[in-house]
């Protein structure tokens, strides 16, 4: 038997005709482009029905409302007393969202900066590995893959930061891809402004810059090094030094405040086994890594795309991965990291590729893996989608236990001081709501600090007009406690229960003085 007749019945199998592959691999991208659109839809559609906080979208809407309302957003000395309003993001989101906030309060504008920045991240993606010189094939494939990990999926339609700092990062990137391409250094400034930005909107995407920094080296590009490190540092303390300006000192004591988050590996553990749903991705960019690796001589330039998924990687796994390890942390943390897997498969796809007009196929064994990925992974989140946004037609329904009518919450609450975890009761209801950030005062603070004292004081004082507590706290089956045992204690002995409302999407316990406060020093 000859070659070719070998090559037509290996191993039994008739080896696909040209074209075959790329068919059906096309034919799988699409129907998993089109189910991750549908678990898109169902979160989006969620998001506008939804009223409250979805899940601790409160301090960002409080920063962009002060901001709307001609406020400081990092007041000092809230760091130090009441209300205690501490933010732990820069301000880029807020000063966008506040530009829809001067009206009535409402979540809908901010989700709807992060479902906007959620479509442009699949874009930008795509066009930079499309500037990678990988194929239209492997690029589409490569922000499908992107697009279908649980955690971009879940933050896509929040009011909150992470979108729209991921959307600026893959613009800086798309951005440096191009200059490297065509060598244009003005490309390259635009990525370090990119860059910043993002960095300006949440503090992790600073990390990618240090990874392009060294694949500039590794290409050998020194001017281009100095030209953008020099453009992002000028950006970067030239907008600190403005906000520390308008601030009034503010800014930097609050990042500065929301840094100190002790770390233990049980909770990293924890966060990872929330991520189990993206397996099959994670293998398959590990293979990918170790396919290129093994390949040797890589062709088209592939050698290059490796290296800046292994330097993006590097320069961003420990710190996610610890910051992952704290305490109240989410899979959001992990956001970053996600970024570089899509770009180590989509190389693999391409890697029999030797030329940029060669029409040649994916390899038949990696295009079937990754085919099959992709469509696991469209299902899973689509299965999350329905099980989470398509009970009922305002979605996910809570079983509220004596539910407390909201116009009467608003009455009981408004221009008063209300200790709760949802900071979006201030805005919506027009309370005094202490503290912004919860998780943030308690990690920071620890659970017996100074401010956490005097928060016990006006408790015992019964100076708050309610409290609006997670109703697994009080009960005790929440997996870690926010609150103090003297505190939840000193709810119990002063307070009484009114009934249930829904913040964060969680079942809130409402309490109310027991009799008229008392005053506390």
């Amino acid at each position: 038997m000859d070659s070719e007749a070998r090559s037509e019945n290996l191993d039994g199998f008739k080896k696909p005709s040209p074209g075959r592959t790329n068919l059906v691999f096309k034919a799988m991208l699409i129907f998993s482009c089109l189910v991750v659109s549908l678990a898109y839809w169902l979160f989006f559609s969620y998001a506008f029905k939804q009223g409250q906080a979805i899940e601790y979208e409160g301090p960002c809407l409080w920063g962009a409302y002060r901001i709307a309302h001609g406020l400081n957003p990092y007041p000092l000395e809230s760091l130090s007393q009441s209300p205690y309003a501490v933010l732990i993001y820069p301000p880029v989101y807020f000063y966008l969202a506040s530009l829809f906030l001067h009206g009535e309060p409402s979540y809908l504008m901010p989700r709807l900066i992060s479902m906007v920045a959620s479509l442009a991240t699949a874009g930008f993606y795509y066009a930079f590995l499309r500037s990678l010189n990988l194929s239209r094939l492997a690029s589409g494939s490569g922000s499908c893959l992107l697009m279908s990990f649980m955690a971009i999926w879940l933050w896509s339609a929040k009011g909150r930061v992470d979108a729209l700092s991921i959307a600026l990062t893959c613009l800086g990137l798309l951005l440096y891809g191009a200059a490297c391409k065509n060598n244009k250094p003005g490309s390259l400034i635009l990525s370090a402004a990119a860059l910043m930005l993002a960095t300006m909107t949440k503090q992790p995407s600073a990390l990618f810059v240090p990874a392009l920094a060294l694949d500039l080296v590794c290409r050998r590009k020194f001017k281009n090094l100095l030209l953008f490190s020099g453009s992002y540092l000028l950006f970067l303390v030239s907008s600190i030094l403005a906000m520390q300006v308008v601030t009034q000192g503010g800014f930097l004591a609050h990042m500065r405040f929301a840094s100190h988050m002790p770390f233990e590996w049980r909770y990293l553990f924890e966060r990872l086994a929330l991520m189990a749903s993206d397996i099959p991705k994670f293998l398959l960019a590990g293979f990918a890594a170790v396919a290129l690796l093994l390949k040797g001589k890589l062709r088209l330039g592939q050698e290059d795309n490796l290296r800046l998924a292994l330097l993006m990687l590097a320069t961003t796994i420990p710190v996610t991965f610890y910051t992952a390890g704290t305490a109240y942390s989410n899979v959001n943390h992990f956001l970053v990291t996600l970024l570089p897997l899509p770009l180590l498969i989509a190389s693999a796809l391409d890697s029999g590729r030797a030329k940029l007009e060669e029409k040649s196929d994916p390899p038949i064994f990696f295009a079937f893996l990754t085919g099959t990925t992709l469509i696991l992974s469209s299902l899973i989140i689509v299965f999350l989608g329905f099980a989470q946004f398509a009970q009922g037609p305002q979605g996910k329904v809570l079983s509220l236990s004596n539910p407390v009518n909201v116009e009467e919450f608003r009455t009981l609450v408004k221009g008063k001081a209300v200790l709760c975890e949802d900071a979006g009761y201030n805005i919506l209801y027009g309370a005094t709501a202490e503290p912004v950030d919860i998780t943030t005062f308690i990690q920071v603070l620890g659970l017996d600090g100074p401010q956490a004292a005097h928060m016990l004081k006006k408790v015992q004082g019964r100076q708050y007009a309610a409290i609006v507590i997670n109703h697994k706290e009080m009960d005790g089956t929440r997996s870690a406690r926010q609150w103090s045992r003297s505190i939840t204690d000193a709810i119990t002995e002063n307070y009484s229960l009114l009934g249930q409302i829904n913040g964060n999407c969680e079942a809130q316990d409402v309490f109310i003085p027991r009799s008229s406060p008392q005053l506390t020093k």
